[in-house]
């Protein structure tokens, strides 16, 4: 659980790096105003809020992660989209800097398991 959470959160810097103007489509839930689009998005999301839950899920299971009710899932699921979200958007829209994935995931990566973990 450990390696796939870095993973996850490294695709997703990666992604958004090179897609910035999804970001706020992805992570603020703002439709396109085009319904095929828009479901497209909505069923992405489910699919990486699924991701996220199979990882923690599987990180309690192994005694790594706390367990509820110490550790509200989706009050964690939450706080990782929220997390990598922010940190997006203050780097690449308040501070207008470059992003550089594999450093960013790492201290995210860090930040976010230290939190989930026993």
């Amino acid at each position: 659980p450990i390696e796939a959470m870095q993973m996850v959160v490294l695709l997703t810097l990666r992604y958004f790096h090179q897609h910035q103007g999804l970001i706020k489509l992805f992570f603020m839930q703002v439709g396109y105003g085009d319904i095929a689009a828009t479901e497209q998005l909505q069923s992405a999301r489910l699919n990486y809020r699924n991701i996220l839950l199979t990882i923690i899920e599987d990180g309690i299971a192994q005694g790594i992660f706390l367990n509820p009710p110490a550790l509200n899932v989706q009050i964690t699921i939450n706080s990782i989209i929220g997390t990598i979200n922010w940190t997006l958007y203050d780097l690449l829209v308040v501070q207008n800097q470059n992003l550089e994935p594999e450093v960013l995931a790492t201290q995210i990566s860090s930040h976010l398991l230290r939190s989930l973990a026993r």
